[in-house]
């Protein structure tokens, strides 16, 4: 997000007077009746302080604890009504398709795949059952290799379950040219499945969807459709729609001088869009199947229920323009794999709010809105976290939400955690909330706390037919609904700590945990300045991405590291000579900034993926005799280490990337790394 004037959300306390309570003061007051001075008890309530209440942040502005996830079987295509999920998959059948008949396995791994599903309800107990078989598919004249026939979007409508997806077929095992049908799947309760063939509505020529929503009226699906030659013309995005989900009519095609891709569908309350690109200078179809460059974003709009489409007006939205126009000479094209970037153009998120069409920069700092897809109204969106110390261009983050509820618009985007300094951080972001609630300006949230998940992980905010709202995301490798509603904001970044405390992401300068037991404390991304833990017992903490500093002379070997997990973690080198049974430092930096002797056992048969060792060139640091007996090195450096006597060569050594000796290295045997040689033959291991 470009650098924005940070706002600061203060919250003041409300301090009220109470009527009753009583007090030991009096008042002085003149007699009405007798004229004469009296002393006249009276009361004066005492002030008392009313706390300001705890914000409310909007759904999907804080991410729920891990353990209530709900888990979803595998898939790459969600759809869901009434609380029943349907995921779709590709499988194998064991049909080998390799080039020359070799196994799969040997030097080739093709093998066909076809369309299942996985449905149940959400919590529930979930069955499989095959959508399709590539078998019964009739392949076009010419292409006989039929490699996949696939699910790509999904819905739930006023017909029942609808399917759209693509197969994808070539000449032969050799791969030489290739084309692509689309099909339709329909099911009135997820059970059966009836294939509707797109060929029978649009001919036999290349074809793909990828996209399909419910109307109020049936069905819209979206794809794109060129000639049976990928390369004989450039695609055109089509439209089908369909009343019931079985029968299917062709409604237009969406048509730009270069090739054009189809993205998403979005139906409003009487408004159909879709979004796509327009390949600059790409006059083949080769991205139906492939890829192309110079995309520019596109959108088309529907007020008729999909019979007509109308290309939206993008110019002076404010949130998406087109560096360059588009050339309409061929001539006039430039090397487009050059000049990509100096072409391309996307909107960072789309949705409809109501019919209103709502456009978000890719920097998530400018929302554009329409009505009548032709003027627009642009209001920019203030960055919530200053970004000092930091070029706030480099800040990468993606929008995952933007949605109306009972108090107005509210956007959400994943973004970079950055610190009390506002340096930003690779291992952990925070999702950034804004209301829009007088229709000029979006007002910051507070910020709820800090994830080390990726954008990917958390997924993209969806809307469920119950009205409730859900990331759909991972959580490992496992997909996962985590459900989400406005509510108060969560503590973060204050603890005192204590065994098993909550400890993530706070900042302590001058923590004294001099012998204290510290089991289990989760310092998650937690900045630990000057800190003591001489004899302190941190066995089982953790310690992922944690930044410690400690005093000159801190005594790390009496400190009791055993099973901590350190993924990540920046802590001083000496901590090598803590307790470090069982622990777990895979991407984690040992930082010497003083030299000495920090000769350790605790290497012995650890994964130091990822790990660095980095002295002082000043006083390079001695690991002279460590251990790495059964240690798996890969992406390991040293810099400014004294290795010599380590046994590295007893180490398991990635075959690909295992370790780099950088400068102030000494190797195992005493010399220096050999200048042109590189990895583990740097050190003559």
């Amino acid at each position: 997000m470009s650098h924005r004037t940070a706002i600061v959300v203060i919250a003041t306390l409300i301090i009220a007077a109470c009527s009753s309570g009583d007090s030991a003061g009096t008042t002085t007051a003149v007699s009405p009746s007798a004229g004469a001075t009296t002393t006249v008890p009276t009361t004066t309530a005492a002030p008392t302080t009313t706390a300001a209440p705890v914000p409310v942040l909007p759904a999907g502005a804080q991410i729920p604890p891990d353990a209530e996830a709900v888990a979803l079987p595998s898939g790459s295509v969600y759809a869901e009504h009434d609380t029943t999920v349907m995921a779709f998959a590709s499988r194998t059948n064991g049909v080998k398709q390799c080039p020359s008949g070799t196994a799969v396995g040997d030097a080739c791994t093709i093998e066909q795949t076809e369309p299942w599903v996985s449905v149940g309800a959400i919590g529930g107990t979930f069955t499989d059952s095959q959508v399709d078989s590539a078998a019964s598919f009739a392949n076009p004249a010419g292409f006989g290799v039929l490699t996949s026939l696939a699910v790509t979007a999904a819905t739930h409508g006023r017909g029942g379950w609808v399917a759209v997806g693509t197969a994808s077929l070539w000449d032969s095992v050799l791969y030489y040219r290739t084309t692509l049908r689309a099909v339709i799947w329909h099911s009135p309760d997820g059970a059966s499945w009836q294939r509707i063939d797109v060929r029978d509505i649009v001919g036999d020529t290349s074809v793909v969807l990828r996209g399909v929503e419910a109307t109020p009226t049936g069905y819209v699906a979206i794809g794109e459709i060129a000639q049976p030659d990928l390369d004989a013309g450039p695609s055109r995005g089509l439209v089908l729609t369909s009343p019931d989900g079985v029968t299917w009519t062709k409604a237009t095609e969406l048509v730009r001088q270069w090739s054009v891709a189809t993205g998403q569908v979005l139906v409003g309350d009487g408004r159909i869009v879709v979004t796509g690109v327009e390949y600059v200078c790409d006059a083949g179809a080769s991205a139906m199947n492939s890829f192309s460059v110079g995309p520019q974003f596109r959108a088309w709009a529907s007020d008729d229920d999909g019979a007509t489409f109308q290309e939206v007006v993008l110019a002076g939205n404010g949130a998406v323009e087109d560096p360059l126009p588009p050339p309409t000479d061929p001539a006039a094209c430039p090397d487009m794999y050059a000049e990509d970037a100096s072409y391309r153009s996307a909107a960072g998120f789309v949705a409809l709010d109501g019919d209103r069409l709502l456009l978000v920069s890719t920097a998530g700092d400018t929302v554009a809105a329409t009505d009548d897809l032709v003027s627009w109204t642009t209001t920019p969106v203030p960055d919530s976290v200053g970004s000092e110390g930091i070029d706030a261009s480099a800040v990468e983050n993606a929008v995952v939400g933007l949605y109306r509820d009972e108090l107005g618009l509210v956007l959400l985007e994943f973004q970079p955690f950055r610190g009390a300094n506002g340096n930003q951080v690779s291992f952990a972001s925070q999702i950034h909330s804004w209301r829009f609630t007088d229709d000029a300006t979006w007002l910051v949230q507070p910020l709820g706390k800090p994830t080390t998940m990726s954008a990917t992980a958390l997924g993209q905010l969806r809307l469920l037919s119950d009205g409730r709202r859900a990331y759909l995301g991972l959580l490992g490798t496992d997909t996962v609904l985590r459900f989400v509603e406005a509510g108060e904001v969560q503590p973060w970044g204050t603890c005192e700590p204590a065994p098993g405390a909550q400890c993530q992401f706070v900042e302590i300068d001058g923590l004294d945990a001099a012998g204290a037991d510290l089991s289990g404390v989760d310092f998650t991304g937690a900045a630990l300045t000057n800190a003591v833990f001489d004899g302190a017992d941190l066995s089982d903490a953790v310690l992922a991405h944690v930044r410690i500093s400690t005093p000159a002379g801190a005594d790390w070997a009496s400190v009791d590291l055993a099973g901590a997990d350190l993924t990540g973690a920046t802590v001083p080198g000496a901590a090598l000579l803590a307790s470090l049974d069982r622990a777990v430092m895979e991407g984690a930096t040992f930082v010497f900034d003083e030299g000495g002797e920090f000769t350790t056992s605790g290497l012995v048969g650890k994964s130091l993926v990822g790990v660095s060792f980095y002295g002082n060139s000043a006083s390079p640091a001695s690991l002279r005799g460590t251990d790495f007996t059964g240690a798996t090195l890969k992406d390991v450096a040293f810099a400014d280490i004294d290795l010599t006597g380590a046994n590295l060569a007893a180490a398991t050594f990635d075959p690909d990337y295992a370790v780099t000796f950088l400068s102030g290295v000494t190797c195992p045997d005493g010399a220096p790394p050999t200048d042109g040689l590189y990895d583990r033959e740097s050190c003559r291991l």
